[in-house]
């Protein structure tokens, strides 16, 4: 991965797993690291332990706590309210993005309106800003 330091790692926290085989196995081709949780409890439990991730992309629409839940938990939580929450969701209401910035997301993608090439590249693009 030109220009980044190794070691970066992202949380992908999504329970859909075509979606999360198909960009993890871009991120691996790409030289960056994912790492996988398919509910907000799996991840909770990986956010506990270090190393922390550098980004985590998240999903709207999960089944034990929607993703704008899981942000706000996130940006409250002194551990991991400085890592950079990329929103990923099928819901395409312009709101739900405004919403997911208002609580501190860095960006909000749909899934199915960007490749897995789009969503490598805005990786790359906020960890090169962290």
């Amino acid at each position: 991965m030109e220009n980044l330091p190794d070691g970066h790692v992202v949380l992908y926290i999504d329970d859909d797993s075509v979606f999360t085989d198909v960009i993890s196995h871009r991120l691996e081709k790409e030289g960056i690291p994912c790492l996988y949780a398919p509910s907000w409890a799996v991840a909770e439990t990986m956010l506990a332990k270090d190393p922390l991730p550098k980004i985590i992309l998240l999903d709207v629409t999960m089944p034990d706590v929607d993703g704008f839940e899981v942000l706000r938990r996130l940006k409250k939580n002194a551990r991991t309210a400085t890592i950079p929450v990329l929103m990923f969701s099928n819901n395409i209401e312009p709101e739900q993005a405004v919403h997911a910035k208002e609580l501190g997301a860095k960006d909000y993608l749909i899934k199915v309106e960007t490749s897995p090439g789009e969503v490598s590249n805005k990786i790359k693009e906020i960890l090169k800003q962290a």
